[in-house]
């Protein structure tokens, strides 16, 4: 992982730890870690995991895990539309699109409202 020039040493050495063991635990078992495993094993705060987790730059997937992006996706995908915010939200992301556009989500008896404003 490159050292983020606008983040601390202490995020940076954060993120690392947590990226490593975020790749070893998935080449363990072929399945994306939990947080809750994550804190376990990197022994930090469940909120430090968090914010760092989501932060993680899906473009560093090496050659070895991109075989595994087409049914992850497609699982992501399936995952947005029973309405899970946080599928949603993690789409949104690699997408682009809450970086381009503010979002307001509104979930109501598995029915999907996504509005964008500028």
């Amino acid at each position: 992982m490159p050292i983020n020039p606008n983040r601390n040493e202490t995020w940076n050495m954060n993120h690392a730890k947590i990226e490593e063991i975020f790749w070893k635990l998935y080449a363990d078992t072929g399945e994306v870690p939990k947080i809750k495993e994550l804190v376990k094993d990197t022994g930090l705060s469940p909120k430090t995991v968090y914010e760092h987790y989501y932060e993680m730059d899906v473009s560093e997937i090496t050659e070895k895990y991109k075989v595994h992006l087409d049914r992850a996706m497609a699982a992501l995908a399936k995952k947005c539309e029973d309405g899970d915010i946080y599928a949603i939200q993690l789409l949104a992301k690699l997408t682009g699109w809450v970086e381009k556009k503010k979002t307001e989500l509104d979930i109501k008896q598995k029915t999907l409202k996504v509005e964008f404003t500028e």
